[in-house]
């Protein structure tokens, strides 16, 4: 054997992967990763409307939860936007632009949310998967 010619290491087998390329062995890690990533995911839909006092607003769904902001931006100017939206948690917590905190329930085709201070506010409308269930009253 020559000098700079590979020599493995006598104390460590070598895989066999029953003839599988490195490309196959990626694809199939890559395939992998993403089916064990896509169960750990909570199972939602993207998007839905929910209605508040005839007032819609747009249910955007994320890792974190639900998204609630004003449907209708036209009249609006972002500050404004921004005071009505509402975050609903996976934990079932509350918190919007006023830094109000709270809970979080979901009922048939309500969402109710409940603010420490007592206050309580009835959406319309139906959300789907995990959350649904994670905060069903």
């Amino acid at each position: 054997m020559s000098e700079g010619a590979f020599r493995p290491c006598r104390f460590l087998p070598v895989p066999d992967y029953g003839g599988m390329t490195s490309r196959h062995r990626k694809n199939l890690l890559r395939v992998l990763a993403a089916a064990l990533f896509g169960a750990m995911m909570p199972q939602i839909a993207t998007s839905a409307t929910l209605l508040r006092e005839g007032e819609a607003f747009s249910a955007t769904y994320n890792v974190h939860g639900i998204v609630l902001a004003p449907a209708d931006e036209r009249n609006l100017s972002r500050g404004e936007r921004q005071a009505r939206t509402i975050y609903l948690g996976v934990g079932c917590d509350v918190l919007n632009a006023n830094q109000d905190r709270g809970r979080w329930r979901w009922s048939g085709q309500y969402v109710f949310v409940e603010y420490l201070d007592g206050r309580t506010e009835r959406y319309v409308g139906r959300i789907e998967g995990d959350l649904a269930e994670r905060c069903a009253l």
